[in-house]
Formats: C-alpha cells, structure tokens, sequence
C-alpha cells in the first residue's frame, strides 16, 4: 500500500487523473479520507473541465443504474474529453445509453452464452495447466508474461477464433486500447486511429472467412445476427469484438497477478485455500474486490442533479472510483483486510449494477476460478523474485511484470 503521506495532503490539491498519483498502486489511505470528508469532490483538470470524484458504495450504485441522469453516451466513458473522440466513442457499446445500449447487448449476449463459456472448462483448464507447468520449468518467472497475460488471450482468441499466429497481435491491442496513459503500451508513435482501423480492418476480414467458411466461434454468431432487422456492418462487428478483446483479457490478467501478489503479500490466505479448497469460489471474488482491475468510469450528468447533496450541473462529468467503493468502510467488515473467506461480498469490482455490468463477468470468474485452483494444486508458495512493476495508469490497475519464485 502507498505510504501515510496521504494523511497529510490536501485533498483539494490532488489530481486523479494524473496516472502518478497511482504510481504505488492504488492510494487507499487517500480514498479513506476521501469517503470520510469529500465523499463527493471537485477535481479541477488542466486544458479543459473538471470532474466530480464519487467514492462511496451506494452513491455509484445509485448512478450505475440511472441512465437517464448519468450517461455513458453525452461524454463517454474516460475521464480526459481528448482520450477517445466522442463521435467515435459513441458508436461502441460501452460508450451507449438505453434503449440502443439494450439492444446492442442482448445481440451479444446470444452470441456470449454462458453455455459457450462454459464448454471451454475443460480446454481452460489444459491451458492453465501448461502454462503454468512451462512458467515453473523456469525458475525464476514471470506470472504476468508466463501466466496472466496468455491464458485469458488465448482463451478469447479461441472465441472468436482467431488462429495462433495472431496471438501477440491480440495482447498489443487489448494493451493498448486501455493503457493509454502507459508509454510501454502506448509509446509516442502510436496512432490511436490507425490502430482502431487496424483492428476493425482484422476483425473484419475475420468475418468475411466466416460468411463463407462458418464456424462454432463468436465472429461467426456476430456476421449471422441482426440488429433491427438487418445485419451488422463491418465497423459495428470490429467495434464488438474490439470490445470483447478487451473485457475478455484485462480483467482476468490484472485480478490474477493483483490477486496473486496479495497472496505472496498475505502468506496465510494462501495455506488458507491449501487447507481448504472450496474457498476458492469466494477468493475469486476477493480477488477481483481487492484489486478492482478498472479503477473508475465516467459519466455526464444529463441535468442539473444532486449527489449526496452535492449540486451537480448537466453537462458536469461524474467520474465513480470502483477502487474506493470495494474498500467503503460502511460495506465490508474490515474493508483493508485481504480475506480469501469474506462473505458476504458485495464488490462493484465487475460494475455496480445497471445496464453496463460487466459481460465478461461470467469468463472472467471461470479463468479465475480454474488459475486458482491449479495454482493451489500446481503451485508451492511463491515469493518475490525483484520489485512488482506497475502500469502507469488511473484507469487501469494493472501490473506489467511480477517476478516470482517458488519459496
């Protein structure tokens, strides 16, 4: 965790849109005092408008689920104006409102189902294991590299059926289309643009094989399924499966190595699971809790509005801080505490409800739920092999390189 230093800053001095302030992770000691004193607080930006940060558990609750006051649609849904344009924003599925956001979402979800992902138990489950057989051949290793990052990508390649060869392609742009704050996975020459053509011109010569080639695989479902009668064009199929990419990769790689660094931080958690594998259902929940792998969204306040008393304006960006309402006080017994047991646990780590809860939620407990337990099975205790390496982002918490051993 940061330092105590936060006891002692200004809350109206800091900035939460500057990736730095996370730089040691997340700033829990920050956002405890946040909950206490400004549960709802002005965050001035330079070069263009603030934002209001919302930190405690029931107020994001209450603004997930109220679209018509909070959209994703007016401003999108990253904190800067300048990270997406909004014309281009508004045409992903993230970045909708109801009724289109409703209509976009069932389509994936005839396409998602829980019975597509949950067939892939068993080929998970070889996947897990071989990676993690190969990591420990090493030494010394890498979880992020060796295990985190190429289990849920080659699982979502093999959803969509993106063959091998394309699988380093796929970790580049679910990289980059999130870590944008990150010159690692955004360096000064990327092209925003001409990597989101890249992916829709990719996605969609997948689509074209499949209309004439199909297939049992999530591209084939999307060039077959209609929207409003008609079939989906090619920027809406790469937009989808853009999206896919994305919530299909970050949010298992980050809640395993997160959660996995925890147990190395919390050796009895560990012997915990050991002594008791039926916990681990529960640990995935802790796991995702714990690190809250997005740390926020936005919205755009559609009228003049009050939250928590708090005036807002319409047309006020509201940013809710998912990485402050998994640790509210008034919610979790203990709320600092890392408890492969806790229960019950009500984390808004996929989301806090409402339209836009996360649809790789489902993917993402069941990659989460076999790692852990080949990892208990498969794995001794592991310790620190060098210093954990962090993404350099707001949004993201996101760990670049874990090195480990086993102890």
């Amino acid at each position: 965790m940061p330092g105590s230093d936060e006891a002692i800053v200004d809350l109206g001095e800091v900035d939460l849109s500057d990736p730095d302030v996370f730089a040691g992770g997340t700033p829990h000691d920050l956002f405890t005092r946040m909950r206490q004193e400004q549960p709802v607080s002005w965050n001035p930006m330079k070069g263009e408008p603030g934002f209001w940060s919302v930190v405690r558990h029931d107020d994001i609750a209450a603004i997930s689920r109220d679209t018509e006051t909070f959209s994703s649609w007016q401003g999108g849904t990253m904190i800067s104006d300048g990270t997406i344009p909004v014309p281009v924003a508004r045409q992903m599925m993230l970045n909708m409102d109801p009724p289109e956001h409703t209509a976009y979402r069932a389509l994936v979800n005839t396409v998602f189902t829980a019975r597509r992902v949950a067939h892939l138990e068993s080929h998970i489950r070889d996947i897990a294991r071989n990676l993690i057989d190969a990591a420990l051949a090493k030494g010394d290793f890498d979880l992020v590299a060796d295990i985190a990052v190429p289990l849920p990508v080659q699982v979502i390649a093999e959803l969509l059926g993106v063959p091998p060869e394309h699988y380093d392609k796929l970790a580049e742009w679910a990289g980059a289309s999130a870590g944008f704050d990150d010159p690692r996975l955004r360096p000064k020459d990327f092209d925003q643009q001409q990597s989101f053509i890249e992916r829709i011109q990719f996605f969609h010569g997948l689509a074209q094989q499949r209309m004439s080639e199909p297939q049992d695989d999530v591209v084939t479902a999307l060039t077959q399924a209609e929207l409003d009668g008609r079939r989906l064009n090619e920027f809406e199929i790469g937009s989808f499966l853009s999206l896919i990419l994305v919530a299909g990769t970050d949010t298992t790689r980050n809640c395993y190595s997160g959660g996995m660094l925890a147990m190395i931080e919390h050796p009895d958690q560990r012997e915990r699971l050991s002594a008791d594998p039926s916990l681990i259902p529960g640990a995935v929940e802790e796991f995702v809790r714990w690190v809250t792998p997005f740390r926020h969204f936005r919205r755009t306040a559609t009228r003049d509005t009050e939250i928590r008393d708090v005036p807002v304006k319409a047309g006020d960006k509201v940013v809710t801080w998912f990485a402050s309402s998994n640790r509210d006080e008034d919610v979790f017994t203990e709320s600092q505490r890392f408890d492969v047991a806790r229960d019950p646990n009500r984390h808004q780590g996929f989301g806090a409800g409402g339209p836009h809860y996360c649809l790789g939620s489902g993917l993402a407990r069941l990659e989460l739920r076999i790692l852990l337990e080949e990892t208990i099975a498969r794995v001794p205790p592991l310790e620190l092999a060098g210093e954990p390496d962090r993404v350099r982002s707001a949004l993201l918490n996101a760990l670049h390189a874990l090195p480990v051993r086993p102890s």
